[in-house]
């Protein structure tokens, strides 16, 4: 798999370079050790709700390249949502996916409200009494 691929490359030359993204260069070895972060954030939150799918909502980043091994590496299936595209069409995505997480770079935090407002969503802040994981 991609991230096998990629974690072997880590553990062979973790100093060597493997991404250049905004005027920055990162190491395979610093890409690795954000991506097993993410992979285990993952899945201890996959464990208690049997999450197959998670949803990537940011640009062209160093997270959203994280997200991507750190979901495929917590076994995973990802849908990559861009925020250039209408929040109509981001929130049918995110309707039809069925994935009940979803992780947003801070860049697009922004438009993520705007989509949000358009979903059917519980707020936690105003029934601190009720938890809930769509299945």
């Amino acid at each position: 798999m991609l991230q096998s691929l990629f974690f072997d490359s880590a553990t062979s030359q973790s100093y060597s370079p493997a991404l250049w993204v905004n005027e920055r260069l990162y190491s395979y070895g610093e890409i690795e050790t954000r991506a097993r972060h993410v992979s285990a954030g993952l899945a201890a939150v996959g464990q208690t709700s049997d999450a197959r799918r998670c949803l990537l909502f940011g640009h062209r980043s160093v997270a959203a390249y994280v997200g991507v091994l750190g979901i495929l590496d917590a076994r995973m299936a990802y849908v990559k949502l861009s925020p250039e595209i209408p929040a109509t069409r981001i929130a049918a995505i995110i309707m039809q996916s069925g994935a009940p997480l979803m992780l947003v770079d801070r860049r697009s935090a922004g438009v993520l409200e705007e989509v949000l407002s358009l979903l059917d969503c519980l707020l936690l802040d105003e029934r601190p009494d009720i938890s809930y994981t769509r299945t």
